[in-house]
C-alpha cells in the first residue's frame, strides 16, 4: 500500500525535469530558495530554433525561431511571470517591449493574458480537473493540488517524517486486508517450483468504510497534522484534517471511484519470499473511462494497467522508481508505455514504446572566478517496442513510431554564500522524424522590482467556456503569434 502511494507521488515527479532535492545547500536548492524570497526577482532569456510543421506542431511552429526575455517576481504566495520580446538600441539598451504573455498566481487562481489575444484575461483554477475533466467533482471543497505541489519540493528531513506518517497507516491497511484472506492455494511456477498463492477479496463497501475510518483517524493524529498541516491552508485543514467530519468522509467514499470488490493477490515461494503482488480495483467507468485498474509488482518492476471499453493502457516502471529519482545523482533505467484503443473511430494511435532514461551529474569549482558549477544532464531515447504486448495484441496492431531522442542540460553556477546570485542555463535538443528542436534559456536571480501584475477584472473562467470557445481562442492566439512574433535568422543561430 505504501509503495502504491509513493508511486503516485513519483509519477508526478518524473514530469518535473529540474527535480534535484538534497539536504545540503546545492546550487539547485539555493536557486529554489532564492526564488521563494520576496526580495529576489528572476530575469532571463529563451531562444527557440526548430523546423516544426504547423499542421503537426501548431504551437511550436508559432513560437519557433525567435528570442524572448523572461521576468519573474513574487509577493508572498503570489507570483508573476512575463515572457516577451524586446528591442534594443545600438548601445544594447532596451527601448521596447512587445508580444507579451503573462501568467499570474493570485490569492485564489491562476490568471493568463497575452498580447496575441488583446483585451482578454483568462482565469485558470488550480485544480487538476481542468487538465483531466474526468477528475472534476460536484462539490465546492478546496482543491488539494497546492498540497501536491508542496510535496514535490519537500526536503529530506520533512520527507522522512512524511514517509513515517504514511507508513504507519500503510501497515494498518496491510494488516486489515489480511483479514479477508481466503484459503492459501498451492501452485507451480514456470520452472516447476512450488509456490503459495494468497488471495484476498474485499467488498467495496468495506474498502470505503475502512478508508473513511483511516482518514478520520489520520485527521486526529498529531503526527499526520505535523506533516500535512504545514502544507495546507486553514480552509483545507478545516475540511481534510477535521476528526469531527467522519460522517462526511463516509458519505464521500460512497461515491468514490471504486465500484466493486477489491482483489489483492500475493504469491510466495516455499521459503516465504514474495514473488509478486497484484491489486485489482474495479473503477467507476463514468469517472475514469475505464473499468479496471491493476497494479502488479514482480520484484524488479511494477506494471500499472487500465482496462475498459476504451481499450488498454499500461505503464511499466522500475520497482524502486522513487529511490532512483529522488536519491540518485546519476541513474539509468527504462520505462515502457503501451496504449491499445478499442474504439475504431478513435484517432489516437496504438502505441508500444520503451524509453531509456539516463541522468548524469557533474560538480566543479572555478578558482579563477570563484564560482561553483553543477551540471545535470538528462538523456531520453524512445523507440517502438512490441516485445511485451497485452494478450491478444500483435505487432501488426501497433502503429509506426518515429524514434525520439532528447537531451536536457541544466547548468547551475554561482559564488558561495546564500545571498550570491545563482544562474541556471538550460539547453534542450530534440529530434523525432523530421522535427529538430534546439532551445536554450537562462534565468538569474536579481533584485526585485515593484510587484504590479495585470488586472484580473472581468477574467473569463476557463471551465465556463465551451469547447468551441476554447478552440476559437487557441486558433486566434496561434494565428496572431505566427503573424506578430519577430523571427531570428539562421546566421544568429550560428553565432
Amino acid at each position: 500500500m505504501k509503495r502504491i502511494l509513493t508511486m503516485i507521488l513519483c509519477l508526478a515527479l518524473t514530469v518535473t525535469a529540474a527535480a534535484a532535492y538534497a539536504a545540503d545547500l546545492t546550487l539547485p536548492t539555493k536557486l529554489e530558495r532564492q526564488m521563494q524570497h520576496d526580495g529576489n526577482g528572476e530575469k532571463g532569456s529563451l531562444t527557440i530554433y526548430a523546423n516544426a510543421d504547423p499542421e503537426d506542431y501548431p504551437l511550436l511552429s508559432a513560437i519557433q525561431n525567435a528570442k524572448y526575455t523572461i521576468l519573474r517576481n513574487a509577493s508572498g504566495d503570489r507570483w508573476h511571470i512575463v515572457l516577451q520580446q524586446t528591442e534594443n538600441d545600438e548601445q544594447g539598451k532596451e527601448i521596447r517591449q512587445f508580444n507579451k504573455t503573462e501568467l499570474y498566481r493570485g490569492d485564489d487562481s491562476l490568471y493568463f493574458r497575452t498580447d496575441f489575444l488583446p483585451g482578454e484575461v483568462f482565469q485558470i483554477p488550480e485544480d487538476l480537473s481542468v487538465i483531466i475533466p474526468e477528475l472534476a467533482g460536484k462539490g465546492e471543497n478546496p482543491s488539494l493540488d497546492s498540497v501536491l505541489v508542496s510535496l514535490l519540493s519537500i526536503n529530506s528531513s520533512a520527507k522522512e517524517k512524511q514517509e513515517a506518517a504514511i507508513g504507519k497507516y500503510s501497515k494498518i491497511l496491510e494488516k486489515w486486508i489480511e483479514g479477508f484472506q481466503g484459503t492459501p492455494e498451492q501452485i507451480r511456477s514456470e520452472d516447476g517450483s512450488i509456490q503459495m498463492k494468497l488471495s484476498c477479496i474485499v467488498p467495496a463497501d468495506e474498502v470505503r468504510k475502512e478508508i473513511a475510518e483511516l482518514v478520520t483517524a489520520a485527521a486526529a493524529d498529531p503526527e499526520m497534522n505535523e506533516v500535512f498541516g504545514q502544507l495546507m491552508t486553514d480552509e483545507q485543514k478545516a475540511v481534510y484534517l477535521n476528526p469531527d467530519l467522519g460522517y462526511y468522509y463516509t458519505e464521500a467514499m460512497a461515491g468514490a471511484v471504486i465500484s466493486g470488490d477489491v482483489q489483492y493477490t500475493r504469491i510466495k515461494t516455499a521459503l516465504g519470499q514474495t514473488v509478486s503482488r497484484e491489486l485489482v480495483l474495479p473503477v467507476n467507468a463514468e469517472l475514469t473511462g475505464y473499468e479496471v485498474l491493476k497494479v502488479k509488482s514482480t520484484g524488479d518492476r511494477v506494471c500499472w494497467t487500465l482496462q475498459g471499453d476504451k481499450g488498454t493502457v499500461q505503464l511499466f516502471l522500475p520497482e524502486d522508481i522513487e529511490t532512483i529519482i529522488l536519491n540518485g545523482a546519476e541513474y539509468q533505467f527504462s520505462a515502457r508505455y503501451i496504449r491499445i484503443n478499442s474504439d475504431p473511430e478513435s484517432e489516437d494511435a496504438n502505441l508500444a514504446v520503451v524509453a531509456q532514461i539516463q541522468k548524469t551529474s557533474e560538480v566543479s569549482f572555478d578558482p579563477e572566478k570563484e564560482k561553483n558549477h553543477e551540471t545535470i544532464t538528462y538523456k531520453v531515447r524512445v523507440v517502438r517496442d512490441t516485445s511485451l504486448l497485452p494478450e491478444g495484441t500483435e505487432d501488426a496492431d501497433i502503429d509506426p513510431y518515429d524514434e525520439l531522442n532528447a537531451e536536457l542540460t541544466l547548468h547551475y553556477s554561482g559564488k558561495s554564500g546564500p545571498n550570491a546570485a545563482t544562474t541556471l542555463e538550460v539547453g534542450l535538443k530534440l529530434n523525432q522524424g523530421k522535427l529538430d528542436l534546439d532551445a536554450s534559456g537562462m534565468i538569474k536571480t536579481a533584485s526585485t522590482w515593484p510587484f504590479v501584475p495585470f488586472s484580473t477584472e472581468n477574467a473569463l473562467k476557463i471551465e465556463k467556456l465551451t469547447e468551441n470557445e476554447k478552440a476559437a481562442a487557441l486558433l486566434q492566439l496561434l494565428k496572431n503569434a505566427n503573424q506578430d512574433i519577430v523571427r531570428t535568422g539562421a546566421e544568429e543561430k550560428a553565432e
